[in-house]
């Protein structure tokens, strides 16, 4: 596309139509599609030099890219967000695991205690 801003002689029409398909294709974001409108719209009687008389044609094939767009970004989201629920629970679940264990060990520590009172206190013969 720069090289056509720059020097629109320098291309042919099928140079300049694979340049808008290939940049739409690549185009990674809504931004890029921005700016390829933003190019398109700064040229459009070079449109109709190659035949493409509705401008507005290529305006909504490019609207409906980002509309594309957005709803692939929504959904790689989405999976992102489901990845960081689960990470969470399983987080969340390991901590209480160990609260649980840590829990278990303090218990056998007090039924031990207790022992060691009832027989050293009260001589009571005790089995736990």
């Amino acid at each position: 596309m720069l090289d056509f801003i720059a020097n629109p002689q320098k291309l042919s029409d099928d140079d300049v139509m694979d340049l808008i398909n290939g940049q739409l294709m690549i185009a990674d974001s809504v931004e890029d599609l921005d700016e390829l409108q933003k190019q398109i719209s700064l040229t459009p009687e070079y449109l109709i030099g190659l035949g493409i008389k509705d401008y507005e044609k290529i305006n909504s094939l490019i609207e409906k890219i980002k509309i594309d767009k957005f709803f692939k970004n929504i959904n790689i989201i989405k999976k992102l967000s489901a990845m960081f629920w689960v990470k969470l629970i399983m987080v969340i679940l390991n901590l209480l695991v160990q609260v649980v264990e840590k829990i278990k060990k303090i218990e056998l520590k007090l039924l031990a205690y207790i022992k060691i009172i009832l027989t050293k206190v009260f001589h009571l013969k005790i089995v736990i």
